[in-house]
């Protein structure tokens, strides 16, 4: 007869109960189990740890409705005046952070440089790789890259 099942369950025949005051250790020892004390009155003697004193206000019931979920603002923030607004009361043009400064800007050129390029230019260019820029142009197909890379070149040239 197998006194276990498929999962390593005992199912055998009922294993009698030692009521012994000794308990085995890991090592093999026996440790025997102290006797528990009682009171001058028969009742068990109950000790609490530091600071788990029943009678203290962090161990009393609270009800459901007595319950503080959130902590004011001043208790989060002694000292700080704290407002809070239901709504914005500040126009939209104002920005929320003023800038330090105000930038002035000088205009040098009056009018944009001319972007028309001859022939031979343009060749000489190849003569001096430090002056030429690469770019990609990037998009799906049927999109207008080449249209777009034409139209720059064509922008770029002189008439002749």
């Amino acid at each position: 007869m197998d006194l276990y099942d498929e999962f390593g369950n005992y199912v055998g025949p009922e294993l009698e109960e030692d009521d012994h005051s000794d308990i085995e250790s890991d090592f093999g020892e026996l440790i025997e189990k102290p006797e528990e004390e009682a009171g001058a009155d028969g009742m068990d003697v109950v000790e609490y740890a530091d600071g788990m004193d029943p009678a203290s206000d962090e161990n009393r019931i609270v009800l459901h409705e007595d319950k503080k979920y959130y902590p004011e603002s001043s208790e989060v923030y002694p000292g700080v005046r704290t407002v809070t607004l239901d709504e914005d009361a500040q126009d939209l043009a104002t920005p929320l952070i003023k800038p330090i400064k105000q930038k002035n800007f000088s205009v040098l050129q009056k009018e944009p440089p001319s972007m028309k390029y001859d022939a031979d230019f343009l060749t000489s260019l190849m003569h001096t790789p430090n002056l030429i820029r690469n770019i990609a142009v990037i998009g799906h197909l049927h999109h207008g890259k080449t249209l777009f890379v034409d139209t720059l070149v064509q922008a770029t040239q002189t008439e002749d």
